[in-house]
């Protein structure tokens, strides 16, 4: 199963390593959500959470973004 994760501040700015990717122009809303993206790319294996910090991405299972968030809030980021 692969991890998608959403470009939310930059377009075509990822980590290396992606299998798949989709840049959109204009940006769209996230399915789901009320936030907007750029576009996502998909990673074989999940990103660790200084990566999705450092990219600004935002994860697509929302289990992800749950303990991202919390993450986000124990390192003050």
């Amino acid at each position: 199963m692969s991890n998608r994760y959403y470009l939310i501040n930059r377009p075509d700015v990822q980590p290396s390593g992606f299998i798949d990717k989709e840049i959109w122009y204009p940006s769209k809303t996230i399915p789901g959500t009320q936030r907007w993206a750029h576009g996502w790319a998909e990673y074989a294996q999940p990103l660790s959470f200084e990566m999705i910090w450092k990219f600004d991405l935002f994860p697509a299972s929302e289990d992800i973004v749950n303990a991202y968030w919390d993450w986000r809030d124990e390192n003050e980021k």
